[in-house]
């Protein structure tokens, strides 16, 4: 994994805008500094050549002195490093790694994430910390990371295909499965989607088709 961090990430008046949604509700964060940190995983050791052709790729057009391979940050124990969740690759990611191609460096993928360098008074309590976090980030598409990233490989492995068992237990199997499963079906639905397997398509569905 290549890493090349890039000031700044935001512009100083996103940095005072939420710099002034903290102190709302915290007066012990003072400043607030932002950088990208560009993960690249490449399907084999660049050449010279193909690492400064992805550097000019990554840096700013009139200020290519703000990229480099280690942060900007002086003090790491306050930073905040924000990315995408690695079970998915992002449209930034499939962009960047098709131009990366086209210029001829062999990248398989490339992730942005924002890290955000906090000057403290004193240390934030837990709740302090949450709420920061909510300002910062969509919980649904991304995550924080406490260190650096090593690797896209995901350790989450499929589950085996489950199917449940309608034919032999009946209408109650399927109510029972549409709690445990969150799977919001009505009654109607209940009746329709029995029937459809039941009768019609003489079946037990799997997990994902009642999905």
């Amino acid at each position: 994994m290549l890493n090349f961090y890039r000031k700044p990430a935001l512009s100083e008046a996103e940095l005072d805008n939420l710099l002034s949604e903290i102190k709302e509700f915290t007066d012990k964060v003072k400043d607030i500094k932002a950088e990208w940190n560009f993960n690249v995983e490449a399907e084999r050791q660049l050449t010279s050549n193909e690492l400064n052709i992805l550097k000019w790729l990554l840096v700013e057009t009139y200020e290519p002195w703000n990229l480099r391979d280690n942060s900007h940050f002086e003090h790491q124990n306050s930073t905040l490093e924000i990315g995408s969740r690695l079970s998915f690759e992002t449209p930034f990611s499939t962009n960047a790694v098709n131009i990366c191609r086209n210029c001829g460096v062999p990248v398989k993928r490339l992730e942005r994430f924002i890290r955000y360098n906090l000057k403290l008074g004193s240390e934030l309590t837990v709740g302090e910390k949450t709420h920061i976090y909510s300002l910062v980030h969509d919980r649904m598409t991304e995550q924080f990371y406490e260190k650096p990233l090593v690797t896209f490989e995901v350790d989450t492995k499929p589950e085996h295909v489950r199917i449940i068992d309608l034919i032999s237990k009946g209408e109650e199997e399927l109510r029972r499965i549409n709690i445990e499963l969150g799977l919001g079906m009505d009654e109607q639905d209940i009746k329709y989607y029995f029937d459809l397997f039941v009768n019609k398509m003489r079946r037990n569905p799997t997990a994902v088709e009642l999905f």
